[in-house]
């Protein structure tokens, strides 16, 4: 089973049309999810736009850090295909003593194919499938000997993914207006 703390870094890895960011979607809240898509989109204007790649990866680490440094949860939604793609994050985690846990989505080609050709700009994502099918044979190879304190698992295992929780007491004790200085205190039943 694969287990994922709060305080932890989650590498995706697989090609387009593996349904990464669908898989995080079900499984995590959509703020621990950073996505190099909506990174490329934020930074170009478009998703399909790959001329600044380097400023996109760069700010998917430096957001990936800063989030880990606030103690929080990190996906992280990429290709990851190369070993020096997963490196950078893997470092992370290490820098702040945080469990680093890789996803691997071995997804059949045909129904990466057939995903895809459903998409609009599929006649691009499907190109880049096929150069992308022999990036992830490699990276399987990489990472059956994955670096120390890395968890490898498959996107199919079972997971327990902690979640944060909050506990609200019983009773309000007491409600503040710090603008307008009011106090509301509510004992037994009575407000003062």
């Amino acid at each position: 089973m694969m287990d994922i703390n709060l305080h932890s870094i989650v590498i995706l890895v697989g090609t387009v049309g593996s349904r990464r960011l669908h898989w995080a979607e079900q499984n995590f809240e959509p703020e621990e999810i950073l996505s190099s898509d909506q990174i490329r989109i934020a930074l170009t204007g478009r998703k399909d736009c790959y001329t600044q790649e380097h400023a996109v990866f760069s700010e998917l680490e430096r957001q990936a850090r800063l989030r880990v440094q606030l103690g929080q949860r990190v996906v992280v939604d990429a290709s990851n295909l190369k070993r020096t793609d997963r490196s950078s994050f893997e470092r992370i985690a290490q820098d702040f003593g945080v469990a680093c846990v890789i996803v691997v989505f071995d997804v059949p080609l045909e129904h990466k194919l057939s995903w895809l050709n459903q998409q609009e700009d599929h006649t691009q994502q499907v190109q880049l499938l096929h150069v992308q099918q022999s990036l992830f044979l490699q990276a399987q190879k990489d990472l059956a000997t994955a670096s120390p304190g890395v968890s490898v698992f498959d996107h199919t295992d079972a997971i327990s993914i902690a979640r944060r929780s909050i506990t609200l007491p019983d009773k309000i004790l007491a409600v503040g207006d710090v603008h307008g200085l009011s106090l509301i205190h509510i004992s037994q039943g009575i407000v003062r």
